[in-house]
């Protein structure tokens, strides 16, 4: 799959732009990450990698190098204790873009985490206002090719969150994707210090991605880098 996704790369012009991933142990090597970078790189990002057990030093000059960070599923331990990523992720200057489900109640200024597990080949856009869902109809979209298993967040949100996907499952409505502009108001009147973008892929299997992912997860990285 990395092979496919770096055929797109020949022929790009001098990168400007650049991201740093946050993996579970600062390499390409688990799940399909590698693919992700590929695609980055594709879209014109110069990719760096941490891992999510580095310090807080690396993770300040990471923000401070880069346009915008992108955690990935795999990342988890240092992230999800809320006393450690407050200091790591959620305070950083820089745009960040999330599919690890664990960092999202630190991300928001949340004192509790309310997440679910669950099975799915479409999500329900409700606003396509927004520049990521920008283009889509309001309505069901198919977002993998065949189904795959995603973390969802149910519950109270927020007051600054913009819901821009959703899923319904067993009755409930399960947000897919959520945004915090940069700004906008966390939980406990914390207000986000640059854009925050939640979003449901499944690191695992990237070949599941079907192109309309493709499209919200490129929209959200522009999106979060300020573009």
């Amino acid at each position: 799959m990395a092979s496919l996704f770096r055929s797109f790369i020949a022929g790009l012009s001098e990168r400007e732009r650049r991201l740093v991933m946050v993996t579970g142990d600062g390499t390409l090597n688990s799940g399909c990450d590698d693919d992700k970078a590929a695609l980055f790189e594709s879209w014109g990002y110069e990719v760096a990698v941490i891992s999510d057990d580095d310090d807080l030093a690396t993770f300040d000059a990471a923000a401070a190098s880069n346009e915008v960070m992108y955690i990935s599923e795999l990342a988890g331990a240092p992230l999800k204790d809320n006393a450690s990523s407050g200091v790591k992720a959620r305070n950083l200057d820089i745009g960040i873009v999330s599919e690890e489900a664990t960092t999202w109640q630190p991300l928001m200024f949340d004192t509790s985490m309310n997440l679910t597990g669950t099975s799915i080949e479409t999500v329900t856009v409700t606003s396509h206002a927004h520049f990521i869902t920008n283009g889509f109809t309001v309505g069901d979209v198919t977002v993998f090719i065949g189904s795959a298993q995603v973390s969802l967040f149910k519950g109270d949100l927020p007051p600054g969150m913009e819901i821009l996907a959703e899923v319904e499952h067993d009755e409930e409505i399960k947000q897919a994707i959520m945004v915090l502009d940069a700004g906008a108001e966390a939980d406990g009147g914390y207000l986000v210090p640059d854009r925050r973008v939640f979003l449901y892929p499944d690191a695992n299997n990237c070949s599941a991605w079907h192109p309309n992912t493709q499209t919200f997860v490129r929209r959200a990285v522009e999106w979060a880098a300020g573009r």
